[in-house]
């Protein structure tokens, strides 16, 4: 039977002013933001949400999934901009699900059990051209 499972913090890009507040007061370091990058360090975040209630422009988000759920993820090839040099899923992905190649955005689904359906690649696109198909 499957069970449910804490999928740790998603930063919404398009939300994250890059302020820096949810990396001063986690207090598992679990948070890093270098320059224009932002990185949730999975192996550090407890869920104990104080990056949640400190973000003042609603960025951040914990989430629950029941375990093993994803069916598929998707990339329309007509909204993405990887051509135009973005590769924020690639960038954003903690287990390496995506690959650009020729300027193209590819999925290895051959991993896709490795998935654990954050959900952090689809808020990451700046043009919201990938999905995560949850079974």
């Amino acid at each position: 039977m499957p069970r449910e499972r804490f999928i740790p913090t998603v930063i919404n890009p398009n939300l994250c002013y890059l302020c820096g507040r949810c990396s001063r007061a986690c207090r598992n370091e679990a948070i890093v933001i270098q320059g224009l990058n932002r990185r949730v360090d999975y192996r550090k975040c407890t869920g104990c949400l104080t990056c949640v209630q400190i973000c003042p422009y609603n960025a951040i988000k914990v989430t629950y999934v029941i375990e093993g759920n994803t069916a598929d993820i998707q990339v329309d090839a007509e909204k993405c901009i990887a051509a135009s040099g973005c590769q924020e899923c690639v960038d954003h992905c903690p287990v390496g699900m995506y690959a650009k190649l020729d300027g193209r955005i590819v999925v290895d689904k051959r991993i896709i059990e490795k998935c654990r359906a954050c959900k952090e690649c689809e808020a990451a696109c700046p043009v919201n051209a990938v999905k995560v198909v949850q079974a």
